[in-house]
């Protein structure tokens, strides 16, 4: 098995390091205090091809998979994890399970806009009382006919209050937990969707977070992905591979911190050496 990186896997990360120090990285900080989703950033990441990363070229995407999703995920975050976020819950969370689980009239209709044209999504999961435990969610969908009826509130939802699609996560009834999950495709501009802009986190916030609320939401029947009550295989199979991408975020973070501590070492003097020659502060960089 090589661990190295491929010739075209090297190159994926010489253009988004590239990107992310022109681009990202000077704008950093000012994007972490405004809390504002940067539109202009999201269009440079679509035009590099990285919200299509891992989807077929069928539909749009980059082609490739984990590795060179990991590879785009650690440069973006080493120099600002908010993007990062961002990034992930488009081609991981959203473009992997339409992909994976959806059939081809919706792969055409959900990932072609998500990689060519204006679509931004969200992955609606969390709730005031079920992060974690997906089986606990409350938010509920009722068959009508050729349609479904959603209602619940959900919470913590990264781009919730730009998405212009979400995928919500409901329940065809709370008793059942696990066994009554289903997926759905819900526009923004539905009849009964709002949102609220949730402010104040410790980071990470230019992925913007948001409250969404449902009330008599219709969606047809076109928008469900997968089976009724199949949905909790689904969301599992997708949140189990999004794991790797936060590590490739927490590798970016870390490489970002190492790489400000060696440039701060070196030119920092005492007793008329760099601190980088000290033996105790070797130490402690050999530990990073």
């Amino acid at each position: 098995m090589s661990l190295q990186l491929t010739e075209s896997q090297l190159l994926l990360q010489r253009t988004v390091r590239d990107f992310a120090e022109k681009e990202i990285a000077p704008k950093a900080l000012e994007l972490d205090e405004r809390e504002e989703f940067p539109f202009g950033i999201f269009e440079g990441l679509r035009e590099l091809g990285l919200t299509g990363i891992g989807i077929d070229p069928e539909y749009g995407g980059s082609g490739g998979g984990i590795t060179e999703g990991i590879v785009a995920m650690e440069e973006i975050c080493r120099a600002y994890a908010g993007i990062g976020t961002i990034l992930a819950v488009q081609f991981g969370l959203w473009g992997q399970l339409v992909q994976q689980f959806g059939n081809d009239e919706q792969r055409r209709a959900f990932l072609l806009p998500l990689t060519e044209g204006d679509m931004i999504t969200a992955f609606a999961l969390t709730e005031p009382d079920a992060g974690s435990d997906a089986a606990a969610i409350q938010t509920t969908a009722r068959r009508r006919g050729d349609e479904y009826v959603l209602d619940g509130v959900k919470t913590f939802i990264t781009c919730g209050d730009v998405a212009t699609h979400l995928l919500v996560i409901a329940t065809m009834d709370p008793a059942l937990r696990h066994k009554g999950v289903t997926c759905f495709v819900v526009p923004r501009d539905a009849e009964g969707l709002t949102t609220n802009k949730q402010r104040g986190k410790l980071g990470v916030r230019a992925s913007t977070t948001a409250e969404v609320l449902l009330e008599d939401v219709h969606v047809p029947e076109f928008n469900r992905i997968g089976e009724e009550c199949g949905g909790f295989p689904i969301i599992m199979e997708v949140l189990e591979a999004s794991r790797m991408s936060v590590a490739a975020q927490a590798l970016g973070i870390g490489q970002c911190a190492l790489d400000a501590t060696m440039a701060w070492v070196r030119q920092r003097k005492t007793f008329g050496a760099p601190l980088a020659s000290h033996q105790g502060v070797q130490f402690t960089l050999a530990d990073m």
